[in-house]
């Protein structure tokens, strides 16, 4: 099965006050292209082939919101995460560990990626990664 989101809409009257939450299991092909998600998004797919977040935003992803295991691929281009905290996004390429082990492993790789972009920024010189 292959899923493609393309939009995402919120009530505006309740802004601010909304999360949306999207489980994946055993999926082909899981893309989000162009989609901008203005409130809370938890993620969480698992088995999945290939997931591809390309020229997306997302607003919040809070503790816990993005988690992803055991995907062959993984890609994420052009996308923007707007408000963060720690464990966050959780990436899992092993089979049947547990969350445990995962958010250990992805912890130093998610502040990593935080310094290159604080770099790249002070320095206002592009980076290439």
């Amino acid at each position: 099965m292959k899923v493609q989101v393309e939009k995402i809409i919120f009530d505006p009257v309740y802004s601010v006050e909304q999360q949306l939450q999207l489980e994946f299991y055993n999926v082909e092909q899981l893309l989000f292209k162009k989609v901008f998600v203005e409130d809370t998004l938890r993620l969480r797919a698992r088995n999945v082939k290939e997931a591809r977040f390309v020229k997306s935003n997302f607003a919040h992803i809070p503790a816990g919101g993005f988690q992803i295991s055991n995907a062959k691929t993984l890609e994420i281009r052009d996308s923007i995460f707007w408000r963060v905290t720690d464990r966050s996004i959780q990436v899992c390429a092993g089979g049947g560990e547990g969350w445990g082990v995962c958010q250990k492993q992805f912890q130093s790789f998610f502040f990593f990626l935080l310094a290159i972009l604080v770099n790249t920024v002070v320095d206002a010189s592009p980076t290439r990664i």
